[in-house]
């Protein structure tokens, strides 16, 4: 009851046992209609989550394993909040699931901070195709390297395909160009000195 995550049991039926109180300051009014009743009878969250639900609870309790189940929560001021969803099979006196807890931990924050990665990914990829500018990335210590889209359509390659290796890109240049651009590398791996060259 002094958790602030809110904490939730079910029964094989999906009817809901128990609702900490953490779910009640969070929904701003009592928990008393939402006792005894499935996730779709007396709704909690939207629509797509109160189907994960009613899909989730039951595979619990076939798979006895414990899972991760993303949903969403829309507040009484109409803020959604994303939360991590833990469902723990419980067990009787016999061995079997008798029921699932639900732990709900709030990630709004992390998901949101995801959001803004995957937009900033966007911009840059709209922002490189429009100045047809392409970027890559060469980790030292594996070899690998990782190209940008706007890079595979400039080099005219399939961009289903991984980059080149390092050493293979040198079929993409002249030899002089090729001999420049490692010797700048060389340079920039040793020193710490960024290049500009045009090839």
């Amino acid at each position: 009851e002094n958790s602030s995550d809110p904490i939730l049991r079910w029964d094989r039926d999906c009817r809901r046992l128990f609702i900490n109180n953490a779910v009640q300051q969070i929904r701003g009014k009592s928990n008393d209609a939402l006792l005894g009743a499935t996730p779709d009878e007396a709704p909690l969250l939207d629509e797509a989550s109160t189907k994960i639900m009613m899909t989730a609870i039951p595979q619990t309790f076939d798979s006895n394993q414990t899972c991760h189940v993303d949903i969403d929560f829309v507040d009484p001021n109409g803020i959604k909040h994303g939360y991590d969803m833990l469902l723990i099979p419980e067990h009787g006196a016999d061995g079997q699931v008798k029921s699932v807890l639900g732990i709900a931990r709030d990630i709004t924050e992390h998901k949101q901070a995801e959001e803004t990665v995957r937009q900033n990914e966007e911009a840059l990829k709209e922002a490189q195709r429009i100045a047809h500018m392409g970027s890559w990335h060469l980790n030292l210590e594996t070899n690998e390297v990782v190209w940008s889209e706007e890079l595979y359509r400039m080099c005219d390659c399939d961009p289903e395909l991984p980059p080149p290796d390092y050493d293979v890109s040198s079929q993409l240049y002249t030899t002089d160009s090729w001999n420049r651009l490692t010797s700048a590398m060389a340079r920039t791996v040793e020193k710490g000195i960024p290049y500009e060259l045009e090839l």
